[in-house]
């Protein structure tokens, strides 16, 4: 029996490694994996999760210890933390970014470490589920959503690493924007983003939330020219800014009607992608009967018509997922696939699973299960990115708990709310 993996933080609270709306969390650069994540820091019984940092030596197999970045000032899992490395080697972390404010900006005193931190310059007056994108040449994208659940996406420019932003004057997507209709006064959007491999488009995946319901239905799809700022849809027609609801319908790619779906996981085209041509994939979980009863399908344009493919299903709409290519060129999806009752999990969870397409995602085979722990529930399989934003083949954080309920809710014998949280790196098929 292999024994049980030993995780690189605890004393974790809800989502301390983040689903796809915000990333990357973990940097791999030269010979060390830098990961951020939320901790409470120890078995108390405060429920705030602050901003920690740690380092992984990936030749020598070593983890350093955690260094506490900061504090947060309440219990909410959106002042996660995220990390990205200048030119000269400082890393730079974004965290407390929820809502009306702009986060908190720290900048490493040292390229390459993680030991002391002095505050960095604002970044935006409001910032929510940032994305960094580093795009070459000491050039970042921040994607982020401004303001409250009806606030609106855009992004903002980094020319020298993050120590300065330009930000486009129109936002990319508004729904509630010039209402038409009493619906558009409460319609939200939740979004995710993945950069072209050439880094000159970003592919943007969302769906849409009525604010009086919170729940969250269809799939849009729409695509950033970042050298111009022009946002096109599936077919390649440019796209007035802002994106609101009736100018959306045509990025709409499923539309759900009553049933739930949630941000997807993204997976850009192999060949070019230019307004008219090239186009990215997604998974995403779309419930059946219930929000606990729910199937996973692949989405992909195959001669000219979007198809839907079920892989497998799961038990709840907030299971996490990844998808990439292996070095085969196969299509591989780490998915969240639960199933303890999904009533008792506000943000899912179930057991981590490597499933596999070779006919570019019409059919699926499971060939892994990534558990480190046996008995833990888990979810949020998130690659590490390199210090260029490439992905790291083959090497994941993902974060468990005890169950069966979820990670915000009390556990029966009683321990503290939110904080019994562990986090794990799979490298290359090894718990790390």
């Amino acid at each position: 029996m292999t024994p049980a993996a030993r995780p690189f933080a605890r004393y974790g609270t809800e989502k301390m490694v983040y689903d796809v709306r915000m990333s990357p969390q973990a940097l791999w650069h030269e010979d060390t994996i830098f990961i951020v994540y939320h901790s409470t820091g120890g078995a108390g019984n405060e429920l705030r999760g602050h901003p920690y940092a740690i380092a992984y030596e990936v030749s020598g197999r070593r983890w350093s210890e955690p260094v506490r970045l900061g504090d947060v000032r309440g219990y909410d899992h959106h002042f996660a933390p995220i990390i990205w490395r200048d030119p000269g080697g400082h890393l730079h972390v974004l965290y407390h970014c929820h809502g009306a404010d702009g986060g908190v900006h720290l900048v490493s005193e040292h390229p390459e470490s993680i030991a002391s931190w002095r505050r960095g310059p604002s970044i935006a007056p409001s910032i929510s589920y940032p994305r960094a994108f580093p795009l070459g040449e000491g050039r970042v994208l921040l994607y982020f959503r401004t303001f409250g659940h009806m606030g609106n996406w855009g992004y903002q420019l980094s020319n020298d690493g993050g120590y300065t932003w330009t930000r486009p004057d129109v936002p990319l997507v508004d729904f509630d924007q010039n209402p038409r209709t009493n619906l558009d006064t409460w319609a939200c959007t939740y979004h995710s983003a993945r950069p072209s491999a050439d880094r000159n488009w970003l592919h943007i995946g969302f769906n849409y939330m009525d604010e009086r319901t919170a729940n969250r239905h269809h799939l849009y799809y729409a695509r950033l020219e970042l050298a111009t700022g022009e946002l096109y849809g599936p077919d390649g027609d440019r796209l007035q800014r802002p994106l609101t609801r009736a100018g959306a319908e045509a990025c709409k790619l499923w539309d759900t009607g009553q049933r739930y779906s949630l941000n997807p996981a993204i997976l850009p085209a192999d060949g070019p992608t230019a307004a008219g041509e090239g186009s990215a994939a997604f998974v995403v979980p779309v419930s059946d009967s219930t929000p606990h009863d729910v199937v996973y399908h692949f989405v992909r344009r195959c001669r000219g018509v979007w198809e839907r493919h079920p892989i497998v299903r799961t038990n709840d709409i907030w299971s996490g997922s990844h998808v990439t290519r292996d070095a085969d060129r196969a299509i591989v999806a780490y998915l969240t696939v639960g199933t303890v009752g999904g009533a008792g999990l506000r943000y899912g969870g179930g057991e981590i699973e490597r499933w596999r397409s070779r006919d570019d995602g019409e059919t699926w085979q499971r060939d892994a299960r990534l558990v480190p722990e046996d008995g833990l529930l888990y979810n949020n399989p998130k690659p590490v990115e390199r210090a260029d934003g490439s992905e790291v083949a083959r090497c994941l954080t993902l974060f468990g708990w005890q169950g069966p309920g979820g990670l915000e809710q009390p556990q029966r014998p009683f321990r503290p709310l939110g904080s019994s949280g562990r986090a794990y790196l799979w490298l290359d098929g090894e718990w790390r």
